[in-house]
């Protein structure tokens, strides 16, 4: 065994690091495509779930209640009225949508088009993708929320509403561009022949969407 190359430039460094991104996605390649498809598949089979008419099956001695009930109970009882009285003795399960609109909009800005397009561009100039990495992190939850209050029984959010489509989309987009780094795609290749990264650029339902802050 040899010793290890020292790599003494940026250049070498980021291409050594880019040899190395590459090699561990050939290598975990099944792995990771598979989560991707186990998490699109258990979207679609909630979005079914949500349109199928549900049957309530009641405990014996126990009276029927609704999903949605069960969501908005405080964790805990309080054990007297004063503490029933403060704002901090029962929180809603989820965020509003208002609330979840204004979380997406700090993360990705007012205009979704205008920051997939910044992403993109860093990415072509740097080929590091670790803004997109931490950008599609920081959005996951609330796409976790999103989907929550969608699929929740009773008064949950229209799965045609621009906030939901947009929240897809967004995911849809960021994770084409990680897995395009991940393989170790040439840069310039990429910029060359406009590959699905740019589907949400390029998409024109949504070209023009920006997240309007609640009032």
């Amino acid at each position: 065994m040899g010793r290890p190359k020292i790599h003494l430039t940026p250049e070498e460094r980021t291409l050594a690091a880019r040899r190395y991104r590459a090699k561990y996605y050939e290598k975990n390649r099944s792995m990771i495509n598979k989560k991707l498809a186990m998490k699109r598949q258990n979207a679609i089979t909630d979005k079914l779930e949500s349109l199928s008419p549900k049957k309530e099956v009641a405990l014996i001695g126990q009276p029927r209640q609704s999903i949605s009930g069960i969501l908005s109970r405080c964790a805990g009882r309080p054990r007297n009225r004063d503490e029933l009285s403060k704002p901090e003795a029962c929180k809603p399960k989820f965020r509003s949508e208002c609330q979840l609109k204004d979380a997406l909009k700090v993360i990705v800005g007012g205009s979704l088009r205008e920051r997939m397009k910044a992403l993109y561009k860093r990415f072509l100039s740097s080929g590091n993708y670790s803004e997109i990495y931490n950008t599609l992190s920081a959005v996951e939850p609330i796409e976790k929320e999103i989907r929550s209050l969608a699929f929740a029984e009773g008064d949950g959010m229209d799965l045609e509403s621009l906030l939901f489509k947009t929240i897809r989309t967004v995911v849809k987009v960021l994770e084409d561009l990680l897995l395009n780094a991940m393989e170790g795609t040439d840069v310039s290749q990429l910029e060359r022949y406009n590959r699905t990264s740019l589907l949400f650029v390029f998409e024109e339902s949504v070209t023009s969407v920006s997240i309007p802050s609640c009032v």
